[in-house]
This record gives structure tokens, sequence and C-alpha cells, in this order.
């Protein structure tokens, strides 16, 4: 990775958003949309490769079947083949759950912002369990904030 290189000559590396066994998640700008993106970039490896494709499979039905974006599942924006890697872009969300943890120092939250994760979280689920699709890798570093403040 490399700061303000480009991806398919239309996203520009802005920042290193983290890693995962799957490969790396970068922030970007999209030029064509003229907006900040996030982008994971999958491992050249076929048993990544191949679980991405079907990570892209689901993500693209989960979209098409929630066209109002209300059932707090991130949509994948689009996708690209980049120099054998694939590519899966999504709108840029402000942190994850783990960070939003950090920042209280592990304290925990007051009822109501408890109430009001899990209220969001199961509405989530609820979607993914009427096309019978299970979340296998549920977890605060996976559970994304659209703004730090809400």
């Amino acid at each position: 990775m490399v700061m303000k290189d480009h991806i398919g000559f239309r996203f520009e590396i802005r920042d290193y958003l983290g890693k995962g066994s799957f490969g790396i998640a970068l922030k970007c700008w999209d030029h064509t949309l003229k907006e900040e993106a996030s982008i994971k970039i999958v491992k050249n490896k076929k048993k990544y490769y191949y679980q991405a494709g079907i990570e892209l499979k689901i993500l693209n039905f989960l979209k098409e079947n929630d066209p109002d974006d209300i059932m707090n599942v991130i949509h994948m924006k689009d996708y690209v083949i980049f120099r054998k890697h694939l590519c899966i872009t999504f709108e840029l969300m402000s942190m994850n759950l783990f960070e939003f943890l950090k920042l209280n120092d592990f304290n925990g939250f007051d009822h109501n912002l408890n109430r009001r994760f899990a209220i969001q979280l199961l509405y989530a689920l609820k979607y993914l369990k009427e096309f019978t699709i299970i979340h296998c890798d549920l977890k605060p570093e996976n559970i994304l904030l659209k703004e730090a403040n809400k």
C-alpha cells in the first residue's frame, strides 16, 4: 500500500483502516463519484478469493433487497479486480464498535446506548435471517458506526 497511489485508475489511497485475515481495508477517494469510500482488498490467495466471491454475491443480494438502506447492513458500492486482487468498495463509516469502546476506556455504555445498539444489531440479524444468511464473524470490530456521535 502506498499513499496517494491509485486503484483501478479510480480510487486514490488516503489512509489505512485496518487488516484482517482476508487482507486490508483502506480509506480512499473515489474520483468518479467524488466522495470518500472504504476499500477491502482481498489477499491474492485461492481460499480468500473464493470466499470473497461468495461474500460479493451475498453483499450484492442484500443490497438489492434493501434499496432504501434501512436494514443496518453495509452496502457494497462496487468491486474491481486490480493487480489480481479483488477490491470491494463500501461507503466510508466513521469507526467500529471496538474503537468506540476503546475511546470510552472499555467502561461500557449507559443502558440507553446499549439498548440502541442492540435494537439496530438485532434488526440487521433479523434481516439476514429472512434469507437464511448467518454472519460468521460477528464481533465489535465488524460492527460499524455511521457517525461517531450517533
